[in-house]
């Protein structure tokens, strides 16, 4: 870890360790005949991701609709694609790590 530094000083005897946290995000999303694809990239190989969907932006997460689950390739990417519904109304996508 690194020792906190507050006023020039170690505070505390405190350390830190700095890490590089990030959520994964959709990089892209292109039209592509009659599916939506999305490039996804920002999470952690291995992990699991769900592509959630909503017809209202503002509402709570746990409200949005799971249409994917899979999980991320070896370097945090993973490219996927929804079929396009265009009676739908209009949505919204969001990665999110379970």
């Amino acid at each position: 870890g690194n020792p906190r530094i507050r006023g020039g000083t170690v505070d505390m005897g405190a350390y830190e360790r700095q890490l590089a946290l990030s959520e994964p995000f959709i990089v892209v999303a292109t039209e592509s005949a009659t599916n939506l694809v999305f490039n996804v990239t920002g999470g952690s190989p291995g992990d699991p991701w769900d592509l959630l969907t909503s017809t209202n932006v503002a509402l709570p997460l746990p409200g949005w609709t799971t249409v994917q689950s899979g999980f991320f390739d070896a370097r945090g990417n993973v490219v996927l694609s929804n079929l396009i519904n265009h009676g739908d109304p209009l949505r919204f996508f969001l990665i999110t790590v379970p």
